[in-house]
């Protein structure tokens, strides 16, 4: 099997999890009790220790599916000529949405940090979904992990 048969099959299992983990973010977020996450008390050390080191060793992994797409994508050299690629409007919309969602959770963050109408920062969510469901945050810290680790950690040529 090659490399990129391999690495394309990865990405898309990233991409069934991650959906299925928004399905559950959204389920928890509409039936939300606010009492349940005072409830189970505090994230153990344990779990959070351990949580650390998923999203460490997921950053390696998604190294390795760099080099797994980075070795799909070689080849031999090929005569230079202009490649004439044009941008699908759903990537450039999906793009600025993606940019728009990451200012305003910034902006939210910034508020929320500021102390602006008793706000929560977005760490005091996840040590609420760490303490409620360990296993889904484990299975999220691994699946965003290593897909920064494959996409911003891309290994060089």
């Amino acid at each position: 099997m090659s490399g990129a048969r391999v690495a394309g099959g990865v990405l898309a299992l990233y991409a069934l999890v991650l959906a299925g983990l928004l399905i559950t973010g959204v389920y928890y977020a509409l039936t939300f009790d606010p009492g349940r996450c005072s409830s189970r008390g505090a994230v153990s050390s344990n779990e959070g220790t351990l949580l650390a080191v998923l999203a460490v060793l997921s950053l390696g992994a998604g190294r390795l599916l760099g080099y797994l797409r980075r070795s799909a994508h070689t080849g031999p050299a090929m005569i230079p000529q202009r490649i004439n690629e044009q941008v699908t409007p759903a990537v450039m919309w999906s793009l600025a949405g993606f940019l728009l969602l990451m200012f305003v959770l910034l902006l939210y963050e910034t508020a929320a940090l500021a102390g602006v109408d008793g706000l929560q920062p977005i760490s005091s969510y996840v040590r609420c979904a760490a303490a409620q469901s360990p296993g889904l945050t484990a299975l999220a810290t691994v699946t965003v992990g290593s897909l920064l680790g494959s996409w911003i950690w891309y290994p060089t040529r």
